[in-house]
């Protein structure tokens, strides 16, 4: 499925951000990730790489903005690219095994430890840290879905 005209906007704009040396007209592949994430989508490391992969064909480390659009329509077409709101509804009722309405932090560090990409209890401390606004020492859905979207 081809980008709109707002994302693809967007995305010169964001590939302008990233061109090294600026003007040259290409950007580091290294920085695909980052592109991906300013953009809005989420995608997994494994995912990163697939697509710095297929982009930088010619193995010489960097991408032309043809090379990132296709990477970046690559990854809006990937169902696990962009996350909706009820997808992270979804995702918080799962996690909120008590039904409490809030993950405490046993609840959090189960999931984060266990599924899709494991995080370290040092990362997932990290990000309880992080998301915990209120600092009840748990994570209610707006403080969930703020985090997973930042």
């Amino acid at each position: 499925m081809p980008l709109s005209d707002e994302e693809m906007t967007n995305l010169k704009e964001a590939f302008k951000l990233f061109e090294t040396p600026a003007g040259s007209g290409s950007m580091p592949v290294s920085a695909l990730g980052t592109l991906l994430r300013a953009l809005g989508y989420h995608p997994t490391q494994a995912a990163i790489a697939t697509a710095a992969r297929e982009a930088d064909a010619d193995g010489d480390g960097a991408l032309l903005l043809a090379e990132v659009v296709a990477a970046v329509t690559a990854t809006a077409a990937s169902a696990t690219g962009r996350l909706t709101t009820a997808d992270l509804r979804a995702a918080f009722r799962v996690f909120d095994k008590d039904g409490s309405g809030s993950l405490s932090a046993d609840e959090l560090r189960g999931v984060l430890t266990t599924m899709g990409e494991k995080m370290s209890d040092a990362e997932v401390d990290e990000m309880l840290a992080e998301a915990d606004v209120d600092g009840d020492g748990k994570i209610n859905y707006a403080e969930f879905a703020a985090k997973l979207l930042s």
